[in-house]
């Protein structure tokens, strides 16, 4: 069910929908009642998520368009005015990108105390294969089953922290008022937290408390690669002990939310993807050893 948000009921225009930070800006607009076009150059990526706002209870459609092209813009514009009378919303997925921007120099202050970011899903295996060559150890993503279990460590509410959002505040870092600050044209301003954990962007390693099991960051800070594929509806259909998610796909699972989502994209069961190909000033991994 969606929620009574402050811009329920209001039409959106999301573009670059499909991954990253337009996908889960499109998705908490959705969860906040809104009716949301979710536009991006893969069709495919814009259906899924248009699909996954409506299984929660929203009003969602898609459209496949070209933000470099004026017209497919218009055309976007055109399509919400004619689905809903009007547009009250535009959006986009901007942020720090581009080819000067790499794992070293993500746009913002980064020392080795800080998680890797704009690291690709092929980076993340490629460090695991590294890791396995200089350890001996297998070292590999988790699967996204295994990952909400370390999350919740047990526990079944929306955060591992409880229910209540505020009781997050010592765990995760999250969108607050330090972002804002910030980065005062950041998309996701309309749902951050009031609070100000402190740090804009992405923070130390192990900086807020753990769950039970000793875990930090598990929410916020940085979305984390899974080896899954993603699919939205696999929930529906996958094993009820140790899935390993679907056989292909076209986009992989990230879990965990980051400095820049509101607290709903940090919760236990939110999912998301993103192409493995992506690179994200807010995305990174962790991995698991087998013995």
């Amino acid at each position: 069910m969606v929620g009574e948000g402050r811009i329920a009921g209001k039409s959106a225009l999301i573009t670059g929908a499909g991954s990253g930070i337009g996908k889960a800006m499109a998705v908490l607009f959705g969860r906040e009642g809104a009716k949301v076009m979710a536009t991006d150059i893969n069709e495919e990526a814009a259906q899924a998520v248009a699909a996954q706002i409506e299984d929660s209870g929203g009003e969602a459609r898609s459209l496949r368009i070209d933000t470099s092209s004026e017209e497919d813009v218009k055309t976007s514009i055109r399509a919400v005015v004619d689905a809903w009378g009007r547009l009250d919303v535009l959006a986009n997925n901007a942020g720090i990108g581009g080819p000067q921007y790499t794992w070293e120099k993500p746009g913002f202050a980064q020392t080795d105390e800080q998680p890797v970011t704009n690291v690709s899903w092929h980076d993340a295996a490629a460090f695991c294969e590294y890791a396995r060559g200089v350890e001996g150890d297998t070292w590999r993503l988790p699967t996204e089953a295994e990952w909400e279990y370390a999350c919740r460590a047990g526990t079944t509410s929306l955060w591992a922290s409880g229910d209540d959002e505020r009781d997050l505040r010592s765990m995760a870092n999250v969108a607050d008022a330090s972002l804002k600050l910030a980065w005062p044209k950041a998309p996701i301003l309309p749902f951050v937290s009031v609070w100000d954990d402190g740090h804009a962007f992405a923070a130390p390693v192990g900086r807020f408390g753990p769950n039970a099991f000793g875990l930090h960051d598990m929410h916020g800070n940085v979305w984390e690669w899974c080896h899954d594929w993603y699919d939205p509806a696999y929930g529906r259909r996958s094993p009820r002990e140790d899935p390993s998610g679907p056989v292909s796909g076209s986009a992989r699972s990230c879990r965990g939310g980051s400095w820049n989502q509101a607290v709903a994209a940090c919760r236990s069961a939110f999912r998301s993807g993103r192409a493995p190909t992506d690179r994200d000033f807010d995305g990174g991994f962790r991995v698991v050893q087998v013995w």
